[in-house]
């Protein structure tokens, strides 16, 4: 595995752009080879793009040391370029000077028992991860208020051992906040049987940790709160949560957590490249999933936040117009660009046919999405382009009755389903049955 870690950057990426195209059983597949890659580096660039698939299908990876110490900061990890100073997330470049101080600092009989447990156990044994995670983040709580005590000396050992400590000095207190109460948090993020906690289950500890943290201190609140907004399956249902301990506690500015959540997964999708259609590789962009994830996860906080101040309605809708924008995108380069580049062979993979339909159903994700955000008219337009398009290509077919593997009817008209719905779909085929 050495070379796969050592390979060329234009090879990496073209494994990183395989494992995007990938569907859930693939990728799954996929990651007990990854995990046996020695090089971090190689393993952070390779993931960058799936990330939060991975976080949604949860496939079961070796677990570590490392693994058992990240799972408090986990949810506010993220690539370098969707951070922004004073934002709520960090940089996931953070994570070697996270190890650097807390490792040396742990009790050597706790790090040693925990590494040779770590050997026979995977990420789904989730109560040994528990069980383990009650020793080490106290721990490691403890290891990093030491480090703060003194930064200059923190920053001289990290620069000796070659580790940038530039992120992990912005974020020095809220890792800090998050390792402190990580046995809570692990127990409200972490699933259960394969599923996410609901926050609002009289048995989760979500409202609890909330209405605490709020009493503790601004950095814990912001943290916990911001963790739970970003990754718990019912982010609307948090934020009624909020806004009861902003009621309770007579604290208004409670809510200003939200906002910097809506404003970091707006920044996100904003500022997500525009998929290109490349008529020589007819397979999909793999950014579509997260921009439907970000988009409904938008969809469900803000339909909650009406009414709730200026800076909100301004995030509202630049989120809803940069969704458009994502929206018309997607559709057009990583659907229907791809599409017509296959059309004319006539023949295509049941893969690439596959493709592009997950690409379809993301992007009708972020139309519905868009529409509880009321941007219902723009969405309208580009879809009956798209149809008109797709009608088009079925004009066009030589080979619509072909079982051979070409771009047939069918797969027009299922196409047309799963962006507008049967109705349409049905539409279309009296349509092109009238012409006949």
């Amino acid at each position: 595995m050495t070379g796969v870690a050592a390979c060329e950057p234009r090879a990496l990426a073209a494994l990183a752009h395989a494992l995007g195209a990938a569907d859930d059983r693939q990728l799954v597949a996929a990651m007990a080879l990854i995990d046996t890659i020695p090089v971090r580096a190689a393993i952070d660039e390779l993931l960058g793009g799936v990330r939060p698939r991975l976080w949604q299908l949860r496939p079961p990876r070796k677990l570590s040391l490392r693994r058992v110490l990240t799972v408090p900061v986990e949810a506010l990890l993220a690539d370098p370029a969707v951070c922004v100073p004073g934002g709520v997330r960090m940089p996931r470049t953070l994570l070697p000077a996270l190890f650097a101080v807390t490792e040396p600092a742990l009790p050597p009989q706790l790090r040693d028992d925990a590494e040779q447990q770590c050997r026979v156990l995977t990420t789904a044994d989730i109560g040994e991860v528990h069980r383990l995670g009650r020793r080490l983040w106290p721990a490691a709580a403890a290891a990093m208020r030491q480090a703060l005590l003194d930064p200059r000396a923190t920053n001289r050992a990290l620069a000796a051992r070659s580790v940038d400590g530039s992120a992990f000095n912005d974020h020095g207190e809220t890792i800090t906040a998050l390792l402190g109460c990580g046995e809570h948090l692990a127990e409200a993020l972490l699933p259960i049987d394969g599923e996410g906690r609901d926050p609002g289950s009289a048995a989760a500890p979500h409202r609890a940790m909330l209405l605490r943290a709020a009493e503790t201190g601004w950095v814990e609140f912001r943290a916990i709160a911001s963790s739970f907004l970003l990754r718990a399956p019912s982010p609307d249902t948090v934020v009624r949560l909020i806004a009861q301990a902003r009621l309770s506690l007579r604290r208004p500015a409670l809510l200003e957590v939200v906002e910097d959540v809506v404003a970091s997964l707006s920044h996100e999708l904003g500022s997500l490249p525009e998929p290109a259609g490349n008529a020589t590789d007819p397979v999909p962009d793999a950014r579509p999933e997260r921009r439907s994830e970000i988009a409904l996860r938008l969809a469900m906080i803000l339909g909650e936040l009406a009414g709730q101040g200026a800076r909100l309605e301004a995030l509202a809708a630049e989120t809803g117009q940069a969704l458009v924008r994502q929206f018309a995108a997607t559709l057009d380069n990583a659907v229907l660009a791809p599409l017509e580049a296959l059309h004319p062979a006539g023949r295509a993979s049941g893969d690439a046919v596959a493709a592009i339909e997950a690409a379809a159903r993301a992007s009708r994700r972020m139309e519905v999405a868009g529409r509880a955000m009321g941007r219902a008219a723009s969405f309208a337009v580009a879809l009956a382009g798209a149809r008109a398009r797709l009608i088009a290509l079925a004009r066009r077919s030589t080979a619509m009755a072909d079982p051979s593997g070409a771009i047939a009817l069918p797969d027009l008209v299922r196409l047309v389903e799963i962006l507008s719905g049967p109705d349409a779909a049905l539409a279309m085929i009296e349509e092109l049955a009238a012409e006949a």
